[in-house]
């Protein structure tokens, strides 16, 4: 993946500390379905990496992931959180991803 070929426009973290170097990135997108699950990844992992050379050096990137109501199970949850760090640790970059769910 090479996150500069892609028309990222405008877009920017939803909130960055500056005191904790941390900048977080809120994803609600439809992650019902391994198919989707596979397509908000590579957007996820695309957009990390795009923002790893443009945050201040040893910013933490945040990703948040609302899928209240999506009825996403525990494991396929894990295996987005797994695709999605380890992606981005071959880059070497150390990441959070965390979900909201119920």
């Amino acid at each position: 993946m090479i996150p500069d070929a892609l028309d990222w426009g405008p877009a920017t973290p939803e909130l960055y500390d500056d005191e904790a170097q941390v900048a977080m990135h809120v994803v609600n997108a439809k992650c019902f379905g391994k198919p989707n699950r596979a397509r908000v990844c590579r957007f996820v992992i695309g957009r990390v990496l795009y923002y790893s050379t443009r945050l201040p050096t040893g910013c933490i990137q945040h990703v948040r992931f609302d899928v209240r109501d999506q009825h996403v199970s525990g494991s396929a949850i894990n295996e987005m959180r797994a695709t999605i760090t380890s992606a981005t640790a071959e880059h070497g970059l150390s990441i959070i991803v965390d979900f909201l769910w119920s």
